[in-house]
């Protein structure tokens, strides 16, 4: 896998897995200052441990969010983010 770009086929199973499971505990992430759920912003996927063979790869993606809601001072910044293993699987 090393030096491989992801498709998108692979992130948007990352999102799907997010979206059945809740982030692996049912819990939706939530602007911090407001408690509203927040909205995905943007996503990036992160490879590690691809520089050598004797290292195990690791891809994940990564969605950011920001807060939704306009009354709060948080209002489209930065709410947190969540990471989410696509390569190598982890079972749910």
């Amino acid at each position: 896998m090393g030096g491989e770009t992801i498709g998108p086929d692979e992130a948007l199973r990352a999102v799907e897995q997010y979206e059945v499971c809740g982030d692996k505990g049912g819990e939706r992430l939530k602007c911090p200052a407001c408690g509203i759920e927040a909205e995905i912003n943007r996503t990036r996927t992160e490879v590690s441990g691809d520089q050598s063979a004797d290292t195990e790869t690791v891809v994940d993606t990564v969605l950011e969010y920001i807060c939704r809601n306009p009354a709060c001072e948080r209002f489209q910044h930065n709410a947190g983010e969540t990471r989410h293993r696509v390569y190598p699987a982890e079972e749910m």
